[in-house]
């Protein structure tokens, strides 16, 4: 069934663009849509710095990674981390995790969870933050990659940042 809302009015002709798929039906979200969507999510990444946490694996391993988004992949990378003896920082290597391919993204507390096959699959990964706002922001933006992604509005965006 589809949830979007009915536009008001007759309506214009619009651009075979604004016409969206979503979750198997066909919405129209008006003209300009795409663009609204794209610049929402670079928005909220231009908020996010790349941040060390703690990722749990559906195994029960944990390790540290430095995370950060990269909305032109719509990939989520982690970066290894480690502290030297002498207290400098050391980066190893990195896993992508595509957005397309996590079924669900859900803020619980200080963690976001990366979900196989939607809300009741599997954890993939738990991604554990510092606080409960850097969460739900992390998970938000993720959320509006993932949509970007599927919408076919990603592209144009900022690779992370390189590490110093």
């Amino acid at each position: 069934k589809c949830h979007l809302p009915p536009t008001p009015g007759p309506a214009p002709p619009r651009a075979p663009s604004d016409y969206v798929r979503t979750r198997g039906c066909v919405g129209l979200h008006g003209p300009g849509w795409l663009q609204r969507q794209k610049v929402a999510a670079m928005r909220s990444l231009d908020a996010l710095e790349p941040q060390v946490v703690q990722v749990l694996h559906s195994d029960g391993e944990a390790e540290v990674r430095l995370v950060s988004l990269d909305l032109d992949q719509a990939m989520l990378v982690l970066r290894q981390v480690s502290l030297s003896d002498g207290g400098e920082v050391n980066f190893g290597g990195e896993a992508k995790i595509k957005l397309g391919s996590v079924g669900h993204i859900a803020v619980q507390s200080t963690s976001v969870q990366l979900r196989a096959g939607g809300q009741t699959g599997p954890v993939l990964i738990e991604l554990r933050f510092e606080g409960v706002e850097l969460a739900k922001l992390w998970g938000r933006t993720m959320l509006q990659g993932k949509a970007a992604l599927a919408s076919g509005a990603v592209g144009g965006g900022r690779a992370p940042p390189a590490p110093p």
